[in-house]
């Protein structure tokens, strides 16, 4: 037995020491911000919007019984460009996020509601997927629904890819594919106990027993921390999500939603799952019917709007969740206990420059296995390469560079050299993110390799005769002229012949659309032709 006096004096030091462990814990996860590799911005651009702070999670609410952490609708989109401020999104951030919450010692379940893939099918498209899915295993995902992007890129071979990367599991609760489905390929449920709260959590309960235990009971071996929720998760498609794909495709059929659902209850019943979510493939306004026609979700998650909304909508007890595009946000759903019971809380959370990735951050080395990919791959030289609307009407016009306007054009080439533009392939090497040394030659390599990033970057990337690489075409580095005006060969060989140069004139409508081509949503999300013309506004010379 242990004197009163002993155990009062071996609880204050298990409590000091615990403290300072508690304390050093938090210090190295929530200090994330202090330690970030920050993209240098340019000059010109410090005038953009500050960093803002990180979302509150749950502010003025206690403690979540657990928390939901959803994400959907990815399309490849592993990180933001770093193109224009600001820009949400991201695997790296979506993981800096996901930590901060699990430090907090809340017990979390991650899902993911699927259009992992791109929606393009490339060669490259395809390494995006894996690399999304190989992050999604790294942050303990449990669980990805199978979306259109999934059936885009042929179902088997994605259900093979997602054997590799377990856990997540591909769900697909009313999708009819025997040959996938026995392969145990793809489940049409799962159930996930979510992880407990830190280890700290645990010694401070077992002191808290020390101190209330009566003379001679000692120190517990457990931790006996309140049961915690098991969440099912369910996975269904609309009928619509296959309705404008190719015909090509052999796409399974579907069953009825009553049939997929009722055997998940069952089951769920028996193994004492006390929290039901569907991740639906399909909208907002299907995924109400549905919460309403089969009662007994939690939880309906589903694609939404583009921009997705702040506020859940809720059908009976069921809360209902559209995720939106992109996976630039992340939907936090908290289980929380009261007076009256149990209640949800719906956060979302945009995932912004707060989140920028921290030295350590788990994700930065798979995107670092993907640049190296990309470039051992040699895309440059495999990417497609399609006529130019010139080049249908003269096929052999190349493109010629921006240095070869210069002599008849002076101060177009002047306004060009002094823009943006003329530096915008050495900014992928200065600022693209992640950079990776190789190993024989100890060259750094980047974003100047990836064909997503070249097409706005070089000149003439997507056409027969435009950039190829830094060593072949080093005269079609930056965002040349001819991205605007088309391939000017024959105009250089013939600068006085008007079926060469009348082509090449463009009016504000037409710059507008081709200004789009780069500037679009994701890469520049506020750009202003207005305000931005004048800045290469040149006139005819």
């Amino acid at each position: 037995m242990v004197p009163g006096a002993a155990r009062l004096a071996l609880a204050a030091a298990t409590i000091t020491l615990w403290a300072a462990l508690s304390v050093g814990v938090a210090y190295i996860g929530l200090r994330s911000n202090d330690q970030f590799e920050r993209k240098p911005i340019a000059a010109s651009r410090q005038s953009e919007p500050s960093v803002p702070p990180r979302a509150k999670l749950f502010p003025n609410l206690p403690e979540p019984d657990l928390v939901l952490f959803v994400t959907g609708m990815t399309h490849g989109y592993l990180q933001p460009c770093g193109c224009s401020r600001p820009q949400l999104g991201g695997l790296e951030r979506r993981a800096e996020l996901l930590r901060e919450v699990r430090l907090r010692g809340w017990p979390v379940s991650a899902a993911d509601l699927g259009d992992l893939p791109p929606t393009s099918t490339d060669i490259q498209s395809r390494m995006r997927f894996e690399t999304a899915l190989q992050a999604l295993h790294i942050l303990g995902y449990c669980s990805v629904a199978v979306g259109r992007t999934e059936l885009l890129h042929d179902l088997e071979r994605v259900a093979v890819t997602g054997l590799n990367y377990r856990p997540p599991v591909y769900l697909a609760g009313n999708l009819v594919a025997p040959d996938i489905q026995d392969a145990n390929l793809l489940q049409s449920w799962i159930v996930d106990a979510p992880c407990g709260p830190p280890i700290a959590w645990c010694l401070m309960h077992s002191l808290a027993g020390v101190l209330t235990a009566p003379s001679g009971a000692g120190l517990t071996a457990g931790c006996a921390a309140p049961s915690k929720p098991l969440v099912g998760y369910l996975s269904l498609l609309s009928p619509h999500t296959a309705r404008d794909l190719p015909a090509t495709l052999d796409i399974p059929r579907l069953n009825d939603y009553q049939a997929a659902v009722q055997p998940a209850f069952d089951h769920w019943a028996r193994l004492g799952v006390n929290v039901r979510v569907l991740l639906f493939q399909g909208e907002v306004e299907e995924a109400k019917q549905i919460a309403e026609r089969v009662p007994g979700f939690d939880i309906v998650v589903c694609r939404g709007y583009e921009e997705p909304s702040a506020v859940a909508d809720r059908v009976g007890k069921t809360l209902v969740i559209g995720i939106g595009h992109k996976g630039r946000h992340v939907a936090l759903v908290g289980l929380f206990h009261d007076a009256n019971g149990r209640h949800w809380e719906y956060q979302l959370v945009p995932l912004n420059e707060a989140y920028e990735p921290s030295r350590d951050n788990p994700v930065r080395e798979v995107l670092k296995d993907y640049v190296l990919r990309i470039y051992q791959e040699k895309l440059l030289e495999k990417y497609p390469r399609a006529a130019h609307p010139l080049q249908k009407e003269f096929p052999e016009a190349r493109f010629v560079g921006a240095a070869a306007c210069k002599n008849c054009h002076p101060r177009a080439y002047a306004v060009w050299e002094s823009s943006r533009h003329s530096h915008a392939y050495d900014s992928l090497v200065t600022y693209g993110q992640p950079r990776v040394t190789l190993p024989h030659s100890g060259a750094s390599v980047g974003s100047e390799y990836d064909p997503d990033c070249l097409r706005c970057h070089t000149t003439g990337f997507e056409h027969p005769g435009g950039f190829v690489d830094i060593k072949k075409t080093p005269h079609l580095v930056g965002n040349g002229c001819e991205n605007c005006h088309g391939p000017a060969s024959f105009h250089v060989a013939n600068p006085r012949d008007p079926r060469y140069y009348v082509p090449l004139r463009l009016d504000l409508n037409q710059m507008e659309s081709r200004c789009r081509r780069c500037h679009d949503a994701d890469n520049d999300p506020h750009f202003d032709l207005y305000k931005y013309w004048p800045k290469i506004l040149h006139g005819k010379e």
